[in-house]
C-alpha cells in the first residue's frame, strides 16, 4: 500500500447487480465515509482511486457503490482488497476508539507485566474487534473488549490485558 494510504475497511464480496461492494471495518463506516467523495481501493502493490457513488447501511459493515464499478464482475475483482484514504484526510476519532494502523505493532502485556506479543492484525468481527497477537505462546485471539482490554497506550506503545482463565492458554 502506498505509504500517504490508510486502509479503513476491507471488501468482504461483491453484492447485488450493480457492482455495489459489501465493506467492514473496525468502527462505523457509514458516518465515517461521508467525509470523503474519493476512495482508494488497494491490494498489495496495486490502488485505484475512485468516485464514491453512495454507501448505505450502518454501523461496521455497509454496502458502498463506486462510480465506474458497475456490474458483479468488475465488483468482483476487488474482493478482499482494502478500502484506504489518504492519512492526512482522517477525521478524528471519539475518545477510546482507533484506527486499526495505530494498533497494529503495539505490544501487549498482562495487568502483571507478562508481555504477550505483539498486535499483527485487528480482525472487524460482528459484535467486536478480535485482535490477533503473535509472541512467545504463539498466535492468541484477544477480543477488544473492556472485559479484557484493560488500557491502550498509544505513546507507550502498549495494550495492557486482563488475563481471564482460558484466554492466553
Amino acid at each position: 500500500m502506498k505509504p500517504d494510504l490508510v486502509a479503513i475497511g476491507k471488501i468482504t464480496k461483491p453484492h447485488g447487480i450493480r457492482g455495489e461492494l459489501k465493506v467492514v471495518s473496525s468502527f462505523d463506516l457509514k458516518e465515517f465515509l461521508a467525509h470523503f467523495s474519493r476512495l482508494w481501493l488497494v491490494r498489495a502493490e496495486q490502488g485505484e482511486s475512485f468516485s464514491v457513488e453512495w454507501v448505505r447501511g450502518r454501523g461496521r459493515s455497509v454496502i458502498l457503490k463506486l462510480q465506474d464499478v458497475d456490474d458483479p464482475a468488475a465488483a468482483e475483482r476487488f474482493r478482499d482488497w482494502e478500502v484506504a484514504v489518504p492519512r492526512d484526510t482522517l477525521p478524528s476519532l471519539p475518545a477510546g476508539q482507533y484506527y486499526s494502523f495505530q494498533l497494529v505493532g503495539l505490544m501487549v502485556v498482562t495487568e502483571g507485566g507478562e508481555g504477550v506479543g505483539r498486535i499483527r492484525e485487528v480482525l472487524p468481527m460482528p459484535a467486536h474487534d478480535v485482535y490477533r497477537v503473535r509472541g512467545k505462546r504463539g498466535e492468541v485471539l484477544i477480543p477488544a473488549v473492556k472485559e479484557f482490554v484493560v488500557e491502550i497506550d498509544l505513546d507507550q506503545g502498549r495494550v495492557v490485558i486482563r488475563s481471564l482463565e482460558g484466554l492466553l492458554e
